[in-house]
């Protein structure tokens, strides 16, 4: 059996038909995710340049310190600010108070 052989078959219609609709589905399916991606990029940058703009973190951290009328110094330290985990929202009310020592030294 010669190469050319296997070059020359023809092509059923049915074979012929099953084989261009495989090659539209792999050309719609790269065409949207392309215009997927060209959706989601500016999007992104969007997003970023608004999350810098009105980013309201504060990157001191706040110290108060009070001396109580024993001679006890409670000194307390409030984490900065983060748009994810603290976004400094307002609480409707107090749920409950936790104390807890993590033996930082300092």
């Amino acid at each position: 059996m010669f190469i050319g052989d296997k070059m020359a078959k023809r092509l059923t219609k049915e074979e012929w038909r099953r084989r261009r609709r495989r090659k539209n589905k792999i050309h719609i399916t790269i065409t949207v995710f392309i215009m997927l991606v060209m959706l989601a990029f500016p999007i992104f940058v969007i997003y970023q340049i608004y999350l810098d703009k009105f980013d309201i973190q504060n990157t001191k951290t706040e110290a108060i310190t009070q001396t109580l009328s024993n001679g006890t110094v409670i000194k307390a330290e409030y984490l900065t600010p983060n748009p994810y985990s603290r976004p400094q929202t307002r609480l409707k009310r107090i749920k409950g108070i936790v104390v807890h020592y993590t033996a930082n030294p300092g």
